[in-house]
């Protein structure tokens, strides 16, 4: 039987909490690398999961798997492990878990099976598993697992949903002016809908013949809508279906987890990956830590594409200061190139040009349209260049979407 104090490590380190927000070019080369997208939950403190969850785990992996490190302040252990549970499943993988060595649990029900340990933890798991590797391969993506920027295609619900306002007149009460948006232009009733389909928090929308468009975020009961003549016209967000069957990939930031990407570079240690935020939008950074050298940055998670037509669109922004004479920063993104290979082929390269300023301190929205012809089709991959510009920037990738046209 497995010692108690054995038994109480394991329960320590599954309940660790670990920042994992930078990826090194070892993970580039691992051909066993695993996404997190259905495999594993994981972020840097953003993601987590409330559950009970059972970790079972052979009786010897507590006695010969731990390794005290030079750090006082953790404990890291590897073991073969296959832990089951309502946020996911592993099986067959080894799993490195670091937690602080101040922690402490009393949750640990040992099942009196010579052979095995069972864990009984019911917390809120954050992240603590650090790297999986298994035989498995890396899987195809859905869309994104956060994304929500790619346009959608929006249609009014017909007929209308009952007890919801669509398309009625009126105004609410201005008093208070939090959980709404700035108003927008946009061409017709459609855009507005899609706008608010285009982010997670979007409740209701107000929409005026002038193309003044603006989302509400709160509960739409909270506004203190009357009916009235006024010009503006109300949806709650129920009004209108919306899809993005288009769309093959549409990633962003908000889950503040770099797992999912990779960098290499040509010389040792010249960058450096992890997510920061940048004017309040958690984004992907690239560091040039020298003034010479080339970073490629992968997506570690394959998409599909077919036969057909395609368009990238991406925001990017470096860390220059706004220009006193211009209003934006001087930023060259040609010092960026951007890819997608099938089959492994690049099948499209796209160097950063004409972008549009999208507000904040140096945002800048990018966009292009490439032909995926006949024999490229298939399971497809992401990955970006960053050549040094002898200044030691930073650089934030803010999401990207690719859709078909």
């Amino acid at each position: 039987m497995v010692s108690f104090k054995g038994i109480a490590i394991l329960s320590i380190l599954a309940l660790g909490k670990v920042n994992a927000s930078t990826n090194t070019d070892d993970d580039c080369d691992d051909d066993t690398t695993l996404s997190t997208a259905g495999h594993r939950p994981t972020g840097s403190a953003s993601t987590s999961y409330s559950s009970t969850t059972t970790i079972i785990t052979p009786s010897s992996a507590a006695s010969h798997h731990l390794d005290d490190v030079e750090d006082a302040d953790e404990i890291r252990l590897s073991a073969t492990a296959q832990a089951t549970g309502s946020a996911s499943t592993y099986s067959s993988t080894t799993t490195t878990l670091i937690i602080p060595n101040s922690a402490t649990s009393h949750i640990v029900n040992d099942s009196g099976d010579d052979d095995e340990v069972r864990l009984y933890l019911t917390t809120t798991l954050v992240t603590s598993i650090v790297s999986v590797s298994s035989s498995a391969s890396s899987p195809v993506s859905t869309p994104g697992s956060q994304g929500g920027h790619a346009p959608k295609s929006c249609k009014a619900v017909a007929p209308p949903p009952a007890g919801r306002t669509c398309g009625v007149e009126g105004y609410i009460n201005q008093a208070d002016q939090s959980g709404r948006w700035p108003p927008q232009k946009k061409n017709n009733l459609k855009e507005c809908a899609t706008l608010c389909f285009s982010g997670p928090d979007c409740t209701a929308f107000r929409y005026r013949q002038d193309g003044n468009c603006q989302i509400f975020t709160q509960e739409f009961s909270s506004y203190g809508f009357n009916a009235s003549t006024s010009g503006s016209y109300w949806y709650q967000k129920e009004c209108f279906e919306c899809s993005d069957d288009g769309t093959v990939l549409d990633i962003d930031f908000r889950d503040n987890d770099v797992s999912d990407w990779c960098l290499t570079d040509d010389v040792d240690d010249s960058f450096e990956l992890d997510i920061q935020t940048a004017d309040g939008l958690s984004s992907l950074r690239v560091r040039e830590l020298a003034t010479e050298g080339e970073a490629q940055v992968e997506y570690l998670t394959e998409f599909q594409v077919d036969a057909g037509t395609y368009e990238m669109v991406f925001n990017v922004r470096s860390n220059l200061p706004v220009g006193r004479q211009t209003g934006v920063p001087d930023t060259d993104f040609k010092l960026l190139t951007f890819y997608v290979s099938t089959n492994d082929r690049v099948i499209f390269e796209t160097i950063p040009v004409d972008g549009v300023w999208n507000g904040g301190e140096g945002w800048y929205k990018f966009s292009s349209k490439f032909v995926v012809q006949r024999g490229e089709e298939g399971a497809a991959t992401l990955s970006f260049a960053v050549h040094a510009s002898g200044s030691q920037l930073d650089w934030y990738l803010g999401y990207l979407y690719i859709n078909s046209v």
